[in-house]
C-alpha cells in the first residue's frame, strides 16, 4: 500500500503555498450516472443534467490532479449547491485517517454542512476532519478554475438571488467557510471585486457582507489584499459598489450607506476603516479612492455620506472617529469629514440636502442632537455655576441656502434644534434660552431664523 503524506488539521493556512492553483476549465466526458449504487448501501442523488462537470483538485508534490465528478445547481435557481454522487479519494492522510469523501451534496450557504447519501434524508452534518479536507479542496478548486473569457467559471455564476459561490460561502459565516474564502481571495484577488447581479441584492459584495456580519479580521486582510493586488479600476470597483437592490431600500438597511466605507462606519468597524484610510495613502492602486466629503461618491439611495451614515444609526463613537480620524498623523487630516457638508438627492429624496445636525433632529435623535452640539460650541464665559456656551450655525445656513431646490428649501439648523425643544437644554448654561440666543443673534446665526 503507498505511503500517504500526513495532513495536519492545520492544512488550511498551508494549503495555498502548497499546490499550484493556475488551472484551466474543463468539461468531463465523464458523466454522473444517476442512481447509481454506491458502496454506502443508497442510491445516489445527483443534480440536473446541466450542471455535470469534471473538476481537477491538485494533489502536489508532482502527483497528478484527482478528477472528481460533480453536478452543480442550475444557474439562477435556488442557492449554490454541489453534488457528488461518487466516493472522493485524495492521496493524503488527515489525523491518520485517509481523506476520503462519501457520496453526497452541500450547500454553500450551509457550508460545511454536507447531506450524505448514506445518512437519513434530510439530515445535515458536519464532516469528520478527513472528508472536510476533500470538500474544501474541491470548492477551492471550483472557485479557483478560470474560463478562457474569464466570466464563465463557477466563480462567476449567479444562484436564485444573483449571488456567486464566494458570496454563499461569506454568508455561511463560519470559521470554516471564511477561511476558505480567504483562502481562494490570496490565490484570485480577482474574486473580490464581483458582486451580486440582479435584484434583490444587486451591488452588493462580498466586503458588504463582512462588514455586516462583523467579521472585522477577515474584512481587513481582504481590504489589503484588494490593495496589494488589484488594479486602480479593480480597486475603484470593489470600494465603490452600491448596493441598490429593492432589499436595500427598506429600513434600516438604507441607513447603511450602500458602500464598503459606510458599511463599516455603520457598524463600528473601526480597525477596518483605519486599514482603508492608510491603504489609500500607502498603496497606489489606492490613491485618492476615499474622500469622506466627496458629493459624487454619496450613497445614491439615501445621499448619504458616511457622517450622516453614523448620525443615522446613531453612533456617537463613529461621529467623533469621522470628524478626528484618531490614530492617524497628521497627514490624514485633509480626510476628516466636514461636520457642515450636506446630503446629496438619491432615491429617497426625504433625506436629502441635510447636515448631521439636521439628519439627527430630523430622525428625533435628541441624545445625538445634544452631542453634535456640544462639539460645535464653545464656552464664552464662566462666573463660579454660571456659564455661557455659544455656537455658530452660520456655515450650517450657507449651506442650506446653497441646497435650495424648487421643491423645497433646506430647513436651517437653528430651525431643527428649535423644532426639537432640546436648545437650552443642550447650551448647559445656567442663563436663560433667551440670553443664549441673544448670544447667536450677536454671532450672526440665529437672525437667520
Amino acid at each position: 500500500m503507498p505511503e500517504f503524506p500526513t495532513v495536519p488539521v492545520s492544512w488550511v493556512k498551508d494549503f495555498k503555498a502548497a499546490v499550484p492553483w493556475k488551472l484551466k476549465l474543463q468539461k468531463g466526458d465523464e458523466n454522473v450516472e444517476p442512481g447509481r449504487k454506491s458502496r454506502y448501501g443508497k442510491t445516489a442523488r445527483v443534480l440536473p443534467d446541466e450542471g455535470r462537470h469534471t473538476v481537477l483538485v491538485p494533489c502536489g508534490d508532482g502527483r497528478p490532479p484527482v478528477k472528481v465528478n460533480i453536478s452543480m445547481s442550475p444557474e439562477k435557481v435556488g442557492q449554490h449547491t454541489i453534488a457528488w454522487s461518487e466516493e472522493v479519494a485524495l492521496p493524503y492522510r488527515v489525523d491518520s485517517k485517509h481523506a476520503v469523501l462519501a457520496p453526497g451534496r452541500c450547500n454553500l450557504y450551509k457550508y460545511p454542512k454536507v447531506f450524505f447519501d448514506h445518512v437519513r434524508k434530510g439530515k445535515i452534518m458536519v464532516p469528520p476532519p478527513e472528508a472536510l479536507f476533500v470538500l474544501e479542496r474541491i470548492v477551492l478548486s471550483l472557485l479557483l478554475e478560470e474560463a478562457d473569457d474569464g466570466v464563465a467559471d463557477y466563480a462567476h455564476r449567479a444562484d436564485g438571488v444573483g449571488a456567486r459561490p464566494q458570496h454563499g460561502l461569506c454568508l455561511s459565516n463560519t470559521p470554516a467557510s471564511l477561511d476558505l474564502l480567504l483562502q481562494a481571495f490570496r490565490a484570485r484577488p480577482t474574486l473580490i471585486p464581483i458582486a451580486h447581479v440582479g435584484q434583490p441584492f444587486e451591488g452588493e459584495n462580498t466586503l458588504h457582507i463582512l462588514a455586516v456580519n462583523q467579521c472585522e479580521d477577515a474584512l481587513c486582510e481582504v481590504i489589503e489584499l484588494a490593495a496589494c493586488h488589484l488594479a486602480p479600476k479593480e480597486c475603484e470597483e470593489t470600494f465603490h459598489a452600491n448596493a441598490t437592490g429593492v432589499f436595500f431600500y427598506d429600513s434600516p438597511m438604507c441607513f447603511y450607506g450602500s458602500k464598503v466605507f459606510s458599511y463599516a462606519v455603520a457598524f463600528s468597524l473601526d480597525l477596518a476603516l483605519l486599514t482603508m484610510l492608510r491603504c489609500s495613502k500607502e498603496q497606489p492602486s489606492m490613491k485618492g479612492i476615499f474622500d469622506l466629503n466627496d458629493l459624487t461618491r454619496a450613497c445614491p439611495l439615501t445621499g448619504f455620506l458616511p457622517l450622516h451614515v453614523a448620525v443615522a444609526n446613531s453612533l456617537t463613537t463613529m461621529f467623533n472617529f469621522l470628524i478626528d480620524l484618531p490614530g492617524l498623523s497628521i497627514e490624514y487630516d485633509d480626510m476628516r469629514a466636514d461636520i457642515h457638508t450636506l446630503s446629496t438627492y438619491g432615491a429617497l429624496q426625504r433625506w436629502a440636502a441635510l447636515s448631521p445636525l439636521q439628519l439627527a433632529t430630523m430622525l428625533g435623535d435628541q441624545r445625538l442632537v445634544q452631542y453634535i452640539i456640544r462639539t460645535q460650541s464653545y464656552c464664552n464665559w464662566t462666573w463660579g455655576p454660571v456659564s455661557e456656551w455659544c455656537i455658530d450655525f452660520t456655515a450650517s445656513i450657507r449651506s442650506a441656502r446653497r441646497a435650495t431646490t424648487s421643491w423645497r428649501s433646506a430647513p436651517s439648523s437653528a430651525r431643527c434644534v428649535r423644532r426639537a425643544k432640546c436648545f437650552s437644554t443642550t447650551l448647559g448654561t445656567a442663563s436663560s434660552t433667551n440670553s443664549s440666543c441673544r448670544s447667536l443673534n450677536a454671532l450672526g446665526a440665529w437672525s437667520s431664523y
